[in-house]
Formats: structure tokens, C-alpha cells, sequence
């Protein structure tokens, strides 16, 4: 019943659109040869300006959810950094945060976390395989919520001289 009525529906469309273009050519010819021109300049940038507006709005009714969802990503990655500096993260824990990942992480911090969980599990929180880890978690965390991190990265060869 559904597709039949959506055959119809399109089938209306059509027949809508093959009538509009009809009527369209209809009237351009009835104009003076000299109006011609105009009319179809007209008629083009109308149709750019409306395009163009759409995808304007269209832009900005994505970033707008994007908005939301890094929001959401925050929270879940300051819970999931929070849950794995804890060295008895509960399974209840482990399954939320699992979840939110799946669902609104990006792959390498989901690579991250599972590789830094294993790491603790098996060397702790201390050791320094997963304080590596945990740092480039945390860059890809940042990463994925759109933060710079150039000078994050950067080794410092030489301690800072202290201020005077």
C-alpha cells in the first residue's frame, strides 16, 4: 500500500513538473525578443541564488548538530579519561563508556582506549608503555574534538630554565 502510494505521489509530481515546463515555455515565447535575454538571466541567477541559500542553510543546520554531538563527546571522553585513571573501573562503567564510544567516537580513540585498558590491565596504571598510551589517547581525543595540539607534541629536549 505504502509504495503504491508513493508511485503516485511521483507520478503526480511528474506529471506537475511536465505541465510547469510546459506553461514556463509557454510564457518565454509570448515575450518580445528583446526581453528574452533578460528574462532567462533572471531565471538563472534565481535559480543560483536559491541553491546557493540552501546550502547555506543546509551548512548550518549541520553544524549546528555537529555542535551537539561534540558536546556529547566531551562529556563522554572526560568520563572515559576520569573511568581509566581509576583502577577499578566497574563493568557498569566500562559497558557506558564502550557504548558511548561506539557511537560517537572516532576510530582511533576507540583503538586508543582499548589498547590503553589492556595496557593497565596487564602493566598498570604507572607503568610507562601506558602512560604512552594514555598520551596518545588523549591526542586523539583532542583531535577528534577539533582542539590543536601542535604543541602538544613536540618533545622538549631541554628542561625550561626557570623565570627570574
Amino acid at each position: 500500500m505504502r509504495t503504491l502510494l508513493t508511485l503516485l505521489i511521483l507520478i503526480l509530481l511528474g506529471y506537475a513538473g511536465y505541465h510547469s515546463v510546459v506553461w514556463v515555455v509557454a510564457q518565454y515565447a509570448l515575450l518580445a525578443p528583446t526581453e528574452q535575454p533578460r528574462a532567462t538571466l533572471i531565471g538563472v541567477l534565481t535559480i543560483f541564488v536559491v541553491l546557493f541559500l540552501s546550502g547555506a542553510i543546509r551548512s548550518g543546520f549541520r553544524e549546528l548538530a555537529q555542535q551537539g554531538l561534540l558536546v556529547q563527546r566531551y562529556r563522554l571522553y572526560q568520563l572515559a579519561l576520569g573511568a581509566l585513571q581509576q583502577q577499578d573501573m566497574s563493568p557498569a562503567m566500562r559497558s557506558r563508556i564502550e557504548q558511548g564510544l561506539a557511537l560517537l567516537g572516532s576510530r582511533a580513540v576507540i583503538e586508543g582506549f582499548g589498547k590503553l585498558r589492556d595496557s593497565i590491565a596487564s602493566h598498570g596504571l604507572d607503568s610507562p608503555h601506558s602512560a604512552v598510551l594514555f598520551r596518545k589517547l588523549t591526542l586523539a581525543m583532542r583531535d577528534d574534538l577539533g582542539q590543536s595540539h601542535l604543541d602538544l607534541r613536540t618533545e622538549r629536549k631541554a628542561p625550561l630554565a626557570p623565570l627570574e
